[in-house]
């Protein structure tokens, strides 16, 4: 019998997932060859982005998958993931364009923004949200990778949450 891990990206540094975390099944009886007996010590399930979760959207089911030659003997093919976010809520924010920062810009061209700002929704503790100010945002557009242009061009822009480790952009699918 072994433990089933949730495994994240995006996660803010100051979520504790050991206390806000349940995994459904939390173990699985796992037949496994003898090579497998010292290493397996966990089934981590594929990561789940951070920027898909809100008080909404707290749960999430994931496919359990298992190394070649293992066998899953409680035949649970998938693990419900569930945050508790109580005290969390979600609040939209209007991103000036006095935070975008553009960065990898060929040689001889300049780049100014066209867009006077951006709306973003943020999850977090409630308390924190109401002590977030646009000096709490980052906004880089990078044009790594671009082919250089002439007029204009759409590009994505990258907005993170800086001073605030519970904190996060939320990004609905």
């Amino acid at each position: 019998e072994i433990p089933v891990k949730a495994t994240f990206s995006n996660k803010p540094a100051g979520f504790n997932d050991s206390t806000l975390v349940t995994v459904n099944p939390a173990t699985l009886e796992v037949g496994l060859p003898e090579r497998y007996v010292d290493v397996l010590q966990q089934v981590e399930l594929d990561p789940i982005d951070f920027t898909s979760i809100s008080p909404d959207q707290a749960t999430v089911n994931c496919k359990i998958k298992l190394p070649s030659g293992c066998k899953n003997l409680s035949n649970a093919d998938n693990a419900t993931v569930t945050l508790n976010l109580s005290g969390y809520s979600m609040k939209e924010f209007q991103i000036p364009d006095s935070v975008f920062t553009v960065t990898s810009v060929p040689d001889g061209y300049s780049v100014t923004p066209v867009s006077k700002s951006v709306t973003v929704q943020v999850v977090g503790p409630t308390q924190d949200l109401d002590t977030l100010t646009e000096e709490n945002f980052t906004a880089d557009i990078s044009l790594k990778d671009k082919e250089p242009f002439d007029g204009h061009k759409e590009l994505a822009i990258t907005i993170g949450v800086k001073g605030n480790s519970n904190c996060w952009i939320y990004k609905p699918n």
